[in-house]
């Protein structure tokens, strides 16, 4: 660690940069007495000293102990991710950063931050710093990278937190589009699984992968019918070459692994017999063939420049061409109120949804009351509310466009 270069705030005030340039100190005189105060960025407590350079040497020591390794360095609030570890000498343990928040009114970020006892009690632990206000952290490496390079298990990071790619598909459209399906980590733990649907070229960014692990010799044999876990799913082993292990995963999409790779086997497929199923029954046929319509109708819906977006409990459907768009609520009856006449839980799922759509250019409509704008409630109790597209295909869209284009959502959505 580099010497200390020691700057003059004000009078009886100085403040210290370290060879970047950050601000990682301060030493003030005691407003009665001839005493020094000390403090460095991240250290969590005070230090005293008779003279300034009693101060000084303190603080350089401190630096020294804190940052000499390498392990944790500055950042600047307003630049701190998820995924990064903030700690100062006085914390019980080290918290990750869940989510950051920034209120350009105030300048202020807000930041959540999650440990192992919050996670079990399902609440995340919050800090506010100044914009501009450095935070000592372990940082994450990450690289940005193109859609089409994302891979299953890549962690992608947001704003408001982290997620894991599930898989990435080509939506069977026109546009040559891609979908994206990641599980968000979320404040409480748990891990809702979202969808987004953008172009080649999209940038994300990634956390930066480790080396490979090396595939031994030692690894357990894997056989086709086994079971094995991953972090969100379980799969079922179909095939087994001898450089390939392919199975199926339980949304029936298919993986492979290198043989020897170290999976985690949890049993064997236990065969049970399927009872036969026929359409005799009316209800069975009526059932069926309003699959097959629901089926017919989202191929159309896709085919005409409309994509659907799952933020679980809602679900957001656009059309890219004309900008516009709706976002589905579940129905009312599964609503539950949080507080004696206060927000419910829709309100809350709700406000996460839109900060989850803004990455991808998709906001809100303001109502006339200044509220969100309805389109109206669905026969089963779902309101739907309105979206546009900022970045659409077409320019400017005219007036006969845009109505029929939110026509077409509205009966999209079943209103």
């Amino acid at each position: 660690m580099d010497n200390l270069t020691w700057h003059k705030a004000a009078a009886g005030s100085y403040f210290a940069t370290n060879a970047n340039g950050q601000r990682i100190a301060t030493a003030r005189k005691e407003a009665t007495g001839s005493a020094w105060i000390g403090t460095v960025v991240g250290l969590g407590f005070t230090f005293g000293g008779r003279r300034l350079a009693d101060v000084k040497e303190l603080a350089q020591r401190h630096v020294e102990r804190i940052y000499g390794e390498g392990e944790w360095t500055l950042f600047r609030a307003e630049d701190l991710k998820p995924g990064m570890v903030v700690t100062t000498d006085t914390m019980r343990e080290e918290r990750e950063i869940v989510s950051v928040s920034v209120d350009t009114d105030t300048r202020t970020v807000d930041v959540e931050l999650s440990s192992e006892s919050a996670a079990e009690l399902g609440f995340a632990l919050d800090g506010t710093y100044a914009v501009g206000e450095y935070v000592r952290v372990r940082a994450v490496a990450t690289e940005t990278v193109r859609a089409e390079s994302l891979a299953e298990g890549d962690v992608i990071h947001f704003r408001d937190g982290q997620a894991t790619v599930t898989r990435v598909e080509r939506v069977d459209s026109s546009l040559a589009q891609l979908r994206v399906c990641y599980a968000f980590r979320a404040a409480n733990g748990s891990t809702p699984q979202c969808a987004a649907t953008v172009y080649p070229g999209s940038r994300f960014e990634r956390t930066v992968k480790p080396a490979e692990a090396e595939v031994t010799e030692d690894a357990p044999a894997v056989e086709v019918g086994d079971v094995i876990r991953f972090y969100d799913c379980e799969a079922t082993v179909t095939a087994v070459s001898e450089s390939v292990v392919t199975f199926v995963r339980q949304d029936g999409t298919t993986g492979t692994k290198p043989v020897g790779a170290p999976l985690d086997v949890v049993g064997k497929v236990v065969e049970e017999p399927t009872p036969a199923r026929t359409l005799d029954d009316p209800a069975d046929a009526q059932a069926f063939a309003e699959r097959q319509a629901d089926e017919r109708d989202s191929a159309e819906a896709e085919a005409g420049g409309m994509q659907t977006i799952d933020l679980h409990p809602f679900t957001a459907v656009v059309d890219v061409i004309a900008g516009t768009g709706v976002l589905v609520s579940p129905p009312a009856v599964e609503d539950v109120t949080l507080t004696e006449g206060g927000a419910t839980l829709h309100d809350a799922l709700l406000a996460d949804a839109l900060r989850r759509l803004l990455p991808l250019g998709i906001e809100a409509l303001e109502g006339e009351d200044g509220g969100l704008s309805h389109e109206g409630v669905t026969a089963d109790g779902r309101k739907v509310f309105s979206l546009y597209v900022s970045d659409c295909i077409t320019t400017e869209p005219d007036f006969e466009e845009v109505a029929a284009s939110i026509e077409a959502l509205r009966q999209a959505v079943g209103l």
